[in-house]
């Protein structure tokens, strides 16, 4: 996993990797009848980064609706209005994460 999460680690012509994996030379696998067949090979865990996620949706969302928020406090002397819209941006978050998160399962 650390090589497929950050590629550049790994030095050019090293064969560490290619070395650690379980190999099965001259036979076929087959099923003979049981459902699931196991071998030899890579399992990869795909899953979502909810760190990274919730980073950037509080990057892309949180700033910028605050920012908002003061600049049309400030402008249209409306502290209700502004941050009345400010709370719809965020909301906007909320079901964007719901979303993502009813896709996962």
């Amino acid at each position: 996993m650390d090589f497929f999460e950050d590629p550049d680690s790994r030095r050019p012509g090293s064969d560490l990797v290619m070395q650690q994996l379980p190999k099965k030379i001259d036979t076929e696998l087959t099923s003979d009848g049981i459902e699931i067949t196991e071998a030899w090979g890579i399992f990869y865990r795909e899953e979502w980064n909810w760190r990274r996620i919730w980073g950037i949706l509080g990057l892309a969302f949180f700033p910028p609706s605050l920012l908002f928020g003061v600049l049309w406090a400030i402008l249209r002397k409306d502290i209700q209005g502004a941050f009345g819209v400010a709370s719809w941006w965020m909301t906007g978050a909320t079901i964007l994460l719901g979303v993502i998160g009813s896709y996962v399962q």
